[in-house]
């Protein structure tokens, strides 16, 4: 830490070298330097040899095979559908998502779906405006947001629905009705009727 240098005068117990791990098969090196010497010796000049050819690696190897980085491109659906990309332990359980996205797709039938997006799936209607989202890879919920013109849903007409609800505007002449459900039990009559005469409306 530079606290312990003795030639700066500058408080800081923070680390001088960072390593984070991306979510693809990249890291991120962070290393702030204060003199030429720290940075001037092989030792260095071999890390930066192996980052190099670890990079060039990677890339060569990202180019052959993209979808091995970007699965839900490539899978469509069928990568929602999986636990695949889920966070470790999320408090729903997957079987919601089985039978939450069927209803979902059927009430929105008329809007065209965009599914290669890696945790959420896109709806919008024939002249490009959000219709609605699914969330699919969240860990305190699977999340439905349906977007809805505005005033035209108060929080009391989706109060009964999974567990938490909200009701906010959105972008335009919009409000974004958000549901989150964690149990299939959750997703009930009551919900599908609502959805489709809300959709359909």
């Amino acid at each position: 830490p530079i606290d312990d240098v003795e030639e700066i005068h500058y408080y800081s117990q923070s680390p001088r070298v960072k390593v984070r791990n991306l979510k693809t098969p990249w890291q991120e090196v962070t290393i702030k330097i204060w003199k030429k010497v720290e940075v001037d010796n092989e030792v260095f000049r071999e890390f930066l040899r192996t980052a190099a050819e670890g990079h060039l690696a990677q890339a060569l190897k990202d180019r052959e095979n993209p979808d091995d980085l970007t699965p839900w491109k490539h899978l469509g659906r069928k990568w929602h559908l999986m636990k695949k990309g889920l966070p470790k332990r999320p408090d729903w359980t997957f079987a919601t998502l089985e039978k939450t996205l069927p209803v979902v797709e059927l009430a929105l039938a008329e809007s065209k779906a965009d599914y290669g997006i890696r945790t959420k799936i896109n709806w919008k209607s024939v002249k490009g405006s959000p219709t609605a989202e699914l969330h699919t890879k969240r860990k305190d919920g699977l999340e439905l947001i349906v977007f809805v013109p505005k005033g035209s849903v108060t929080i009391g007409a989706v109060a009964e629905f999974g567990t938490e609800q909200e009701v906010k505007p959105a972008k335009g002449e919009q409000d974004a009705v958000r549901i989150r459900f964690r149990r299939p039990d959750q997703v009930s009559k009551e919900f599908v009727l609502w959805l489709t005469t809300t959709v359909e409306g």
